[in-house]
Formats: structure tokens, C-alpha cells, sequence
């Protein structure tokens, strides 16, 4: 296998994209192209552990299982200012990924029209973002590219935070000890974005005919991210 960490912005060391890539049979001139996916880790945009079991593992499970596989660490509180966290910055780190995957897809015998992407808790938030969002001006004006090379071919979503408003109400009645109470900062830039930022950057209010399939999955006994995302 070929791991290799590789910085996706010119002008900064914490946006990285890590390489799960079956190493090239050389008895195989012409490989298979194979399906990619993108993995993006939880930490409440906070942080971005890619160690961690939403990281470096789900790439390799799905390596093992014939993907080419990569962990996206995107912009987060922790390693970056905040006007490099607010949104749609992740959406941006996460297109640019797509782009970089693309743009190496025959040297990593990948099919591009096969990429897809799963994230976990902040993760979550993130694919369902971008994969109700692809198709506009966000990604294509910013990259001066055509849309259709941002489309995922689908997006896992686990345990994700779907609906902001659902998840912001849900906080201010099951305080988390955790979270604490500036967990919007990083994405909004504000403890207390109102309905409209909420709204604006919630999956389930983006669905459109330019979605993908999407998979979801949640704990009823989450403390953190509600079930009702």
C-alpha cells in the first residue's frame, strides 16, 4: 500500500490529503481502474484527528475491500485562524481534494467517475454539504472549473449533523460538557448563529435534484449529535 500525505493548499501545512493506494502490480501494464472514496473525519470542526477511528482505519477497511482511499484533513479551529474555519472553507478543502484525485486519477488507476465520500459527526456535516452543494458557484466560481468534475458518485453520512436547527435546539436543551457552549464558532463564527445561518448550512434544507444517493446512519444513544439529523 502507498500512504502518502500530501498538502493541498500552496500557502498552508494543515489542509492534507492522505493516500491509501494499492501499490502497482507490475505484471499489470494496464490496471483496473478502480472506485476512490474520500474519508473526513468528526471533531466538531475543532479538530481533525486523522489516527483516529474515523480517519486512517475507514480508509483501510475500504482499501482492503478494493478502493483507492484518502483521508482528507480539512479546516479546522485547531490548526488554523478563524477566517480560514468559517464556512464553506471545508467545502473548498473538500473540492479541492476531488480536483487533486482527478487530476491523478490514471497514475493512481482510479475511475473518476467513481469518488465518493463518507465523514463521521463534523465529517458527516460536511459531506452532506458538499454533496448538496457540488453544483454551485461555491466550488465552480472558486476553482474557475465546470461542476460536473466536483460530483460525487455518493456520500456516506455517519452520525451526522444534517439539520443545524434540529442540532442547535437539541444543545440548548442536553448541554454538552464536551461540546461546550461555543461549539458554532469554528463554522459560523458566532456562539449563536441565527435560523437563517442555520438553515443556510444544513444539508437536509439543500436537497435537490443534483443530490446524489446518500447513505445515513445515527445512535439513538448519541449525546452529542441527535438521531433526529
Amino acid at each position: 500500500m502507498i500512504i502518502e500525505t500530501i498538502d493541498l493548499w500552496e500557502d498552508r501545512d494543515d489542509v492534507k490529503l492522505t493516500t491509501f493506494l494499492a501499490a502497482p502490480d507490475p505484471f499489470m501494464p494496464n490496471p483496473v481502474k478502480k472506485p476512490a472514496v474520500i474519508v473526513c473525519p468528526g471533531g466538531a470542526y475543532r479538530s481533525c484527528p486523522r489516527h483516529g477511528n474515523e480517519g486512517d482505519p475507514v480508509a483501510m477497511t475500504f482499501a482492503a475491500d478494493g478502493y483507492q482511499a484518502f483521508v482528507l484533513e480539512y479546516s479546522v479551529a485547531e490548526s488554523a485562524p478563524q477566517e480560514k474555519t468559517l464556512f464553506p472553507a471545508q467545502v473548498r478543502d473538500l473540492g479541492k481534494a476531488m480536483l487533486e484525485i482527478r487530476a491523478h486519477a490514471d497514475e493512481w488507476a482510479i475511475d473518476p467517475e467513481k469518488i465518493s465520500v463518507i465523514g463521521f459527526s463534523a465529517g458527516g456535516h460536511l459531506c452532506g454539504m458538499y454533496a448538496t452543494t457540488w453544483h454551485t458557484p461555491v466550488l465552480s466560481e472558486y476553482f474557475h472549473e465546470d461542476s460536473s468534475v466536483f460530483k460525487p458518485l455518493t456520500a456516506m453520512l455517519i452520525y451526522p449533523v444534517a439539520d443545524y436547527v434540529i442540532q442547535d435546539a437539541y444543545l440548548k436543551e442536553n448541554p454538552s460538557p464536551v461540546l461546550g457552549p461555543d461549539i458554532n464558532v469554528p463554522v459560523f463564527g458566532t456562539a449563536n448563529p441565527n435560523a437563517e445561518m442555520l438553515k443556510a448550512y444544513s444539508p437536509s434544507e439543500l436537497v435537490s435534484e443534483h443530490t446524489g444517493p446518500v447513505f445515513l446512519a445515527a445512535a439513538m444513544d448519541d449525546g452529542m449529535v441527535t438521531a433526529k439529523n
